[in-house]
Protein backbone atom coordinates (compact mmCIF):
# COMPACT_ATOMS: atom_id res chain seq x y z
CA UNK A 1 0.00 0.00 0.00
CA UNK A 2 2.75 2.43 0.94
CA UNK A 3 4.66 1.56 -2.21
CA UNK A 4 1.54 2.31 -4.26
CA UNK A 5 1.20 5.72 -2.65
CA UNK A 6 4.88 6.41 -3.22
CA UNK A 7 4.49 5.39 -6.88
CA UNK A 8 1.59 7.86 -7.30
CA UNK A 9 3.76 10.58 -5.77
CA UNK A 10 6.69 9.74 -8.04
CA UNK A 11 4.78 9.14 -11.29
CA UNK A 12 1.97 11.69 -11.05
CA UNK A 13 2.56 14.40 -8.49
CA UNK A 14 6.29 14.99 -8.94
CA UNK A 15 5.96 15.60 -12.73
CA UNK A 16 3.05 17.94 -11.97
CA UNK A 17 5.34 19.91 -9.65
CA UNK A 18 7.94 20.16 -12.42
CA UNK A 19 5.30 21.51 -14.79
CA UNK A 20 4.45 24.20 -12.20
CA UNK A 21 0.89 22.94 -11.70
CA UNK A 22 -0.64 25.22 -9.05
CA UNK A 23 -2.56 22.43 -7.27
CA UNK A 24 0.34 19.95 -7.21
CA UNK A 25 2.04 21.13 -3.97
CA UNK A 26 -1.18 20.84 -1.96
CA UNK A 27 -1.93 17.42 -3.44
CA UNK A 28 1.61 16.22 -2.70
CA UNK A 29 1.41 17.45 0.90
CA UNK A 30 -1.95 15.71 1.34
CA UNK A 31 -0.58 12.44 -0.09
CA UNK A 32 2.49 12.56 2.15
CA UNK A 33 0.27 13.11 5.21
CA UNK A 34 -1.83 10.15 4.08
CA UNK A 35 1.34 8.04 3.74
CA UNK A 36 2.40 8.95 7.28
CA UNK A 37 -1.06 8.05 8.62
CA UNK A 38 -1.02 4.71 6.79
CA UNK A 39 2.48 3.99 8.14
CA UNK A 40 1.35 4.72 11.72
CA UNK A 41 -1.66 2.42 11.29
CA UNK A 42 0.46 -0.41 9.88
CA UNK A 43 3.03 -0.14 12.66
CA UNK A 44 0.25 0.10 15.25
CA UNK A 45 -1.38 -3.05 13.89
CA UNK A 46 1.95 -4.90 13.98
CA UNK A 47 2.58 -3.81 17.57
CA UNK A 48 -0.91 -4.83 18.69
CA UNK A 49 -0.46 -8.27 17.13
CA UNK A 50 2.77 -8.83 19.03
CA UNK A 51 1.06 -7.97 22.31
CA UNK A 52 -1.62 -10.67 22.00
CA UNK A 53 -1.27 -13.49 24.53
CA UNK A 54 -1.20 -16.87 22.77
CA UNK A 55 -4.00 -19.32 23.67
CA UNK A 56 -1.58 -21.82 25.20
CA UNK A 57 -0.39 -19.23 27.71
CA UNK A 58 -3.93 -18.27 28.73
CA UNK A 59 -4.78 -21.94 29.20
CA UNK A 60 -1.81 -22.25 31.57
CA UNK A 61 -3.06 -19.24 33.55
CA UNK A 62 -6.50 -20.82 33.90
CA UNK A 63 -5.16 -23.98 35.51
CA UNK A 64 -4.64 -26.01 32.35
CA UNK A 65 -1.73 -28.33 31.74
CA UNK A 66 1.79 -26.93 31.64
CA UNK A 67 2.87 -25.21 28.44
CA UNK A 68 3.74 -27.85 25.86
CA UNK A 69 2.29 -30.53 28.10
CA UNK A 70 -1.01 -31.10 26.35
CA UNK A 71 -4.58 -29.94 26.43
CA UNK A 72 -7.60 -30.63 28.56
CA UNK A 73 -11.16 -29.39 28.37
CA UNK A 74 -14.65 -30.21 29.58
CA UNK A 75 -17.47 -30.05 27.05
CA UNK A 76 -21.07 -29.92 28.27
CA UNK A 77 -23.90 -30.49 25.83
CA UNK A 78 -27.33 -30.80 27.39
CA UNK A 79 -27.25 -33.60 29.96
CA UNK A 80 -23.96 -35.03 28.60
CA UNK A 81 -20.49 -34.07 29.79
CA UNK A 82 -17.22 -35.05 28.14
CA UNK A 83 -13.80 -34.59 29.71
CA UNK A 84 -11.17 -34.41 26.97
CA UNK A 85 -7.50 -34.74 27.86
CA UNK A 86 -4.69 -34.92 25.29
CA UNK A 87 -1.15 -35.50 26.50
CA UNK A 88 1.66 -35.71 23.94
CA UNK A 89 3.64 -38.92 23.80
CA UNK A 90 6.98 -38.73 25.50
CA UNK A 91 9.83 -40.73 24.02
CA UNK A 92 11.57 -41.67 27.25
CA UNK A 93 14.08 -44.45 27.28
CA UNK A 94 13.48 -47.05 29.97
CA UNK A 95 16.58 -47.46 32.07
CA UNK A 96 17.61 -50.89 33.26
CA UNK A 97 19.98 -51.68 36.08
CA UNK A 98 23.10 -51.92 33.84
CA UNK A 99 22.51 -48.67 31.86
Amino acid sequence: MLLGLAAVNKMVLTPALEKADGAAPAKLRRMIKFEYAAMVLIIGAAVSLTMVTPPRATMDMEGGMAMGGGFQATVVKGKYTADVSVDPCRNNRVKHGDD
